[in-house]
């Protein structure tokens, strides 16, 4: 039986608050801002999610996934207790680690490197392309690259 957009989500969700202990909270603007990043970091960890991203100023944002996790908001009760939603399959291990205990401001700069990268494989024009855009100082943008290349996600 084919999965839902919806029900892959709610999966999602539930797996972040049993690793890394995230709350969703459809009324609190920074759980929803995670929520775009650790989505769209989880897709180049193998996490087939199925929603696009264009780059704003925060970061990858989808469109269609905050409709999506306002739907799951509205009844989020009724979606965390279910035990028929889908097994997501990806890197769940080398996800955890890259991102446990990591800021918004991480998750924000981390997934504008990741976009950028889908355009330029080059270090240094991602590093600065990254800066610009978040405003960031060299040394920070450069930090996150070196996480995500040693988590061998770029």
């Amino acid at each position: 039986m084919e999965t839902t957009r919806l029900e892959r989500l709610a999966s999602f969700i539930k797996f972040l608050e049993d690793s890394i202990g995230y709350r969703f909270d459809i009324g609190s603007f920074d759980s929803r801002l995670k929520l775009q990043k650790l989505v769209f970091i989880a897709g180049f960890l193998g996490f087939k999610h199925g929603y696009d991203f264009s780059l704003y100023l925060r970061g990858p944002y989808s469109p269609d996934l905050a409709n999506d996790y306002y739907k799951l908001g509205e009844e989020w009760s009724f979606w965390k207790h279910r035990k028929d939603l889908p097994v997501i399959r990806f890197d769940e291990e080398n996800f955890v680690k890259l991102i446990r205990g990591k800021n918004s401001i991480w998750l924000e700069t981390a997934a504008t490197i990741l976009s950028i990268w889908e355009k330029y494989h080059e270090k240094e024009t991602v590093i600065e392309l990254t800066k610009n855009i978040k405003m960031l100082r060299k040394d920070v943008v450069e930090d996150v690259f070196k996480d995500l290349r040693r988590s061998g996600v770029i």
